[in-house]
């Protein structure tokens, strides 16, 4: 009975069996690459460190001075003032920095058309070099 019950046992072969735990592996090892990896790396940022100047001059133009830390350099796309009273005012970058450099250093943005003083958030647009646009904020109060 033992012998006739072994003959009709269906069972994997030794060989199949290692070639799927290889191909397990190698599957769970790419899934893990592609969802952790990105998490471990440092992600492209600006990090406000000190405010210089903002001021508003008789011309109706805001100077925002700050000291900014980057982890990477890179090309500035748009730095735009949003107004606490809901008006969005864009820096004037014929005057203002265009390029971010890394490491710390000093940037100015100037702003043009602003009549009162106020507060509001700049919000930076940036490409950092080899990685995708990025955006970074910061509160500020002028007069």
């Amino acid at each position: 009975m033992i012998k006739l019950l072994q003959q009709h046992r269906k069972s994997v072969s030794p060989v199949i069996a290692v070639v799927l735990l290889i191909a397990l592996t190698v599957a769970a090892g790419a899934i893990i690459w592609t969802i952790v990896l990105p998490l471990l790396q440092p992600r492209e940022q600006i990090t406000l460190t000190e405010y210089i100047t903002q001021d508003l001059n008789a011309s109706n133009v805001v100077h925002i001075k700050v000291v900014l830390e980057s982890t990477s350099a890179g090309t500035i796309n748009s730095v735009t003032l949003e107004l606490t009273n809901g008006t969005s005012v864009s820096y004037d970058s014929a005057t203002s920095t265009t390029t971010v450099t890394q490491g710390t250093s000093t940037y100015d943005f100037y702003f043009q058309g602003i009549t009162a003083a106020g507060s509001g958030k700049v919000i930076i647009n940036w490409t950092p070099e080899g990685g995708s646009s990025t955006t970074s904020s910061f509160d500020v109060t002028f007069s």
